[in-house]
């Protein structure tokens, strides 16, 4: 990964907001995609004890975790360009499309 993207990746990890953090672990618990046990009860512990109630290190893994995914699901058509947010990820994850791009598709296949 190139120095430009890590930077970037960070800085979009410091603006997330703190609901936005919790409602991505929320749909990866329910959709049972995180296999860690480890990551899965940090998450586990952030939506039901909240976001404050994290120690640093296990923000630490979160946070490695939600650059990893973003690493690794990026939208087939734009390539993440489109994309803002963790929740856009989770689109990629069900799609293969972030959600721009997907109502793009579905625009060019009803026409």
């Amino acid at each position: 990964m190139g120095q430009a993207k890590k930077m970037l990746m960070e800085q979009e990890e410091q603006e997330l907001t703190q609901n936005e953090f919790t409602e991505f672990f929320e749909r990866l618990l329910v959709r049972e995609y995180i296999t860690n046990l480890n990551i899965s009860g940090i998450a586990k512990h952030l939506t039901t004890k909240g976001y404050d109630s994290l120690s640093k290190d296990q923000l630490r893994v979160l946070q490695d975790f939600t650059a990893q995914f973003r690493e690794k699901y990026e939208c087939s058509q734009c390539y993440g360009t489109h994309m803002s947010g963790l929740l856009d990820y989770l689109e990629v994850l069900e799609t293969g499309y972030c959600t721009i791009c997907e109502i793009d598709r579905e625009n060019y296949l009803r026409d």
